[in-house]
């Protein structure tokens, strides 16, 4: 049998080769009945192009290595890949300290906030024009470990942010004195190098916000956000809030140790 395109519809149809002549012949489509004249060098021609079409180019030119073969090359090929996950990975590390502040010396890195509540070097600085709920919120960091500055001022916290570190911060988004005070705070802390910023936990605790767990509060630019409203939760927001921070940063200092290491 060979294969016949019709000129005019493009239906392909089959004839019987030992009907054919060795010429050229005439042939009526099935189809639209279109008169054709085909011979039987270009109907093998045609059927050779469809032949070479069906084959993958993907596949096409390779083979399949027998089990033995591909043992025997196994261990380069796992090599290979193995050393462009690494290349990749240290790649992606660069990049990520490049964006997000100059990455420490290979076997050294910041101290973060401790998880022992013994650890009285700890300062908070609580920023609330509502002196209850500062005064709440800072008896929770006092149980905490934490040796607390409570500021009802927005220009205040501002002042004491520029001259003094703290670890922890908690502030209100607005205040008596300033209505945008707490985001005049949160830029205040935002606003500092890379790998100071990464030092300071950051709480919004606010009536006029959302609580978020860290994912949320990052676009607030801050570690943890608490609507007051859940006041009751913020002890344990804090306890868990502070683990992922340790948690996340001990992980990426560790990464880019052993990235140095390797560059």
């Amino acid at each position: 049998m060979i294969k016949i395109t019709c000129s005019e519809c493009n239906h392909v149809f089959q004839i019987d080769e030992s009907r054919v002549p060795s010429g050229s012949f005439k042939v009526k489509c099935p189809a639209c009945t279109k008169v054709i004249v085909a011979s039987k060098a270009q109907t093998s021609s045609e059927s050779e192009t469809s032949a070479a079409a069906s084959v993958s180019p993907v596949t096409a030119g390779l083979a399949t290595p027998a089990t033995g073969e591909w043992e025997r090359i196994r261990p380069q090929v796992e090599a290979l890949v193995k050393n462009a996950v690494d290349t990749a990975k240290r790649e992606i590390l660069v990049s990520i300290a490049a964006m997000i502040g100059s990455s420490p010396a290979p076997h050294s890195a910041p101290v973060l906030p401790s998880a022992s509540s013994e650890d009285t070097g700890r300062r908070a600085l609580v920023c609330d024009s509502d002196a209850s709920s500062g005064q709440t919120i800072s008896q929770i960091l006092h149980r905490q470990g934490y040796r607390v500055q409570v500021c009802t001022m927005a220009s205040d916290a501002l002042n004491r942010l520029e001259s003094n570190f703290f670890d922890l911060v908690t502030t209100e988004i607005t205040f008596q004195d300033d209505r945008e005070g707490g985001q005049k705070i949160l830029g205040k802390i935002n606003g500092r190098k890379p790998d100071e910023r990464r030092k300071v936990f950051v709480a919004v605790v606010s009536e006029t916000i959302k609580t978020s767990p860290p994912h949320g509060a990052f676009f607030q630019g801050a570690n943890i956000c608490l609507n007051k409203g859940e006041m009751k939760n913020l002890d344990g927001m804090l306890q868990e809030g502070l683990k992922h921070f340790r948690d996340i940063y001990a992980n990426y200092y560790e990464l880019l140790r052993e990235a140095g290491e390797k560059l």
